[in-house]
């Protein structure tokens, strides 16, 4: 039953996106290389399936479960990186020139400020208001308040945008009344000081030293951009195969220019350059799906819940612009495009029930 709930309306864009991907191993140019990919996606779908199910049979919300899930397992990862920041700092910390010398990348964790991000939304969406223990608000204070730190220590522009977006997000449909109005003016003097007396300090730091043709290439996005549409001219409605297509080029490109970006940095040229225009459309039709059932579940789920979830989309959102974000095979993502059809199955209208503070 929970298989056929992930078919249907939104999660079904998603899954077809996941077969296309894995229907490219066909064409791919390293078929293995996709299908190890691939088989990525499909062991998150069948572990949140599984996850979802003894939810289910133990009377508890599966998109409750899913997103506490998430929101301990970012939190887990925090908890290494700090470990590993304050026994080693070489192990996740690479230099760079700018303001602090140092970015906080997560190094073998390949975290860049992701887990500070989606911890303090957890923090702030699911755990604050659940707990009237005094200690345990403590702690929370305290989780936040490092949450915060690794985030800004990472330096990433793409993770600091979609901590931005989740702030506004959250003083437009998380609060209310007073609270929302206290919120809004605290951020906007926040946002008025900062301008005018750490602007240039504010700019420095988001540049990390480099130059403005640097920052205003976002680190030689832009370069790597053109550099793969011009591949994806060359097939472009299947393209090259998911993950196998983008990988091999931006090698090339590394090759020929010096620069080491890895892999695309961004979710258009890296889903074109993958799939083509056919897993573009699917894609793309993923994530308007997505963006409705968001706007079915505000007043179905819980808020707490719809927040979390929503900061997740705005991560994605985030990530698509400065990473390979939702064209990417990672199991956040497949949490996110899962869940509102697990949701919209489970959950009803809370009838008669305001969503106060």
């Amino acid at each position: 039953r929970l298989l056929r709930l992930v078919l249907r309306f939104p999660s079904s864009s998603y899954i077809c996106f996941v077969v296309v991907a894995t229907l490219s191993a066909v064409w791919s140019i390293f078929p293995l290389y996709t299908l190890f990919y691939a088989y990525k996606m499909w062991i998150a779908t069948f572990l949140i399936l599984y996850v979802a199910h003894e939810a289910k049979i133990r009377h508890l919300s599966p998109s409750e479960i899913l997103l506490h899930t998430v929101g301990w397992a970012y939190g887990l990862g925090l908890g290494l990186l700090t470990v590993f920041f304050f026994v080693n700092p070489d192990l996740v910390t690479r230099p760079t020139p700018g303001i602090l010398g140092f970015r906080l990348t997560g190094g073998f964790l390949s975290d860049y400020g992701a887990y500070g991000l989606v911890t303090s939304a957890f923090i702030i969406t699911m755990y604050w208001h659940r707990t009237r223990d005094p200690l345990f608000k403590l702690v929370g204070v305290i989780a936040f308040v490092w949450a915060l730190i690794a985030l800004i220590l990472a330096q990433t522009r793409s993770t600091l945008m979609a901590f931005v977006l989740f702030l506004l997000a959250f003083v437009l449909f998380g609060v209310r009344g007073l609270t929302k109005v206290m919120w809004a003016t605290g951020l906007a003097i926040l946002g008025f000081l900062g301008a005018t007396l750490a602007g240039q300090a504010i700019l420095a730091f988001l540049q990390r030293g480099q130059d403005l043709e640097g920052f205003f290439t976002l680190s030689g996005r832009t370069y790597l951009f053109s550099f793969l549409m011009d591949h994806w001219r060359d097939s472009p409605l299947v393209g090259w195969g998911f993950q196998a297509g983008s990988r091999y080029f931006a090698v090339q490109f590394l090759e020929q220019t010096g620069m080491n970006m890895g892999a695309a940095h961004d979710a258009i040229s890296k889903i074109l350059v993958d799939l083509g225009l056919l897993g573009g459309v699917v894609l793309l039709h993923a994530v308007g799906s997505l963006l409705l059932a968001l706007g079915w579940l505000y007043r179905r789920l819980p808020r707490d819940q719809w927040l979390f979830l929503l900061s997740l989309g705005l991560y994605g959102l985030a990530n698509s612009a400065f990473g390979a974000g939702v064209a990417d095979s990672a199991p956040t993502w497949v949490v996110l495009f899962l869940t509102p059809s697990l949701a919209l199955s489970f959950c009803h209208p809370l009838k008669g029930t305001p969503r106060g503070d």
